[in-house]
């Protein structure tokens, strides 16, 4: 199960909450798929605004489903409490 969630003890100095969430979620779709493949960001569902001044502690991206590599979806934990949904598409980069 490790392999379906990558954890960061703390935001990145230099990027805001969603762009640390997006920089987690690229880094674990790179482990769930090995393939060679451009990962999108499609979309990002969370029940408050993330103010970047509030948004400290540990991050944990949660891997739950896929349609192939089509769409996917992701839980974003923030000290251990879901804050959002992140969703990412795939498309396979021909060599």
């Amino acid at each position: 199960e490790a392999e379906r969630s990558v954890s960061l003890p703390s935001r990145f100095g230099f990027a805001t909450p969603i762009e640390t969430v997006v920089i987690l979620n690229k880094v674990l779709h790179g482990r769930v798929f090995p393939q060679p493949i451009k990962w999108l960001f499609v979309r990002f569902q969370c029940p408050r605004w993330m103010r970047p001044d509030k948004q400290v502690g540990s991050w944990r991206i949660q891997f739950v489903e896929s349609l192939g590599t089509r769409l996917t979806k992701s839980e974003v934990y923030l000290n251990e409490v879901p804050v959002g949904t992140i969703w990412f598409s795939g498309v396979v980069e021909k060599k």
